[in-house]
């Protein structure tokens, strides 16, 4: 019983010992906004995010999970290694409830028009999978703007 009541202490200890990744992310994201003297906003879901272009003359009407979206966008990591991004000229179309968890929660956050920085925690990227040049728990990085929905 002794044992069992050392081990349990032991394994107790090395669990609390550890960071999970959603507060490695957490830190990750608030050093570089630091870094980059950045004053975002933290969403409830996790990602943080700061319109750089509003469009106040647009009607108050926000894209839906089931929106198709038209943007222009670059994907890029911390270390500022971009990951994919559209070509000069082009629009990108997608179905929002197909993309990342993230762009489901921070594009809806915006209007025609608007332009934001969105910073995603791996969790909501691409989790501990590694997607092409993007490692395993990575925070995600972008530049959106949305130019349309339907």
């Amino acid at each position: 019983m002794k044992t069992y009541f050392i081990g349990l202490i032991f394994l107790l200890l090395m669990v609390s010992c550890g960071k999970d990744q959603a507060e490695k992310d957490e830190e990750i994201i608030l050093n570089y906004l630091k870094d980059n003297n950045i004053k975002a906003w933290r969403h409830s879901s996790g990602i943080y995010y700061l319109m750089t272009k509003t469009n106040d003359t647009a009607e108050m009407i926000y894209p839906s999970y089931s929106s198709r979206i038209y943007i222009k966008y670059k994907g890029y990591l911390t270390d500022g290694t971009i990951f994919d991004q559209t070509r000069e000229g082009d629009t990108a179309e997608f179905v929002l409830n197909q993309l990342i968890y993230g762009w489901q929660y921070g594009i809806p956050l915006m209007k025609k028009g608007e332009s934001q920085l969105l910073l995603v925690p791996s969790e909501l990227g691409y989790g501990d999978y590694q997607n092409n040049i993007i490692p395993a728990n990575s925070v995600l990085i972008f530049e959106i703007d949305l130019l349309d929905f339907k």
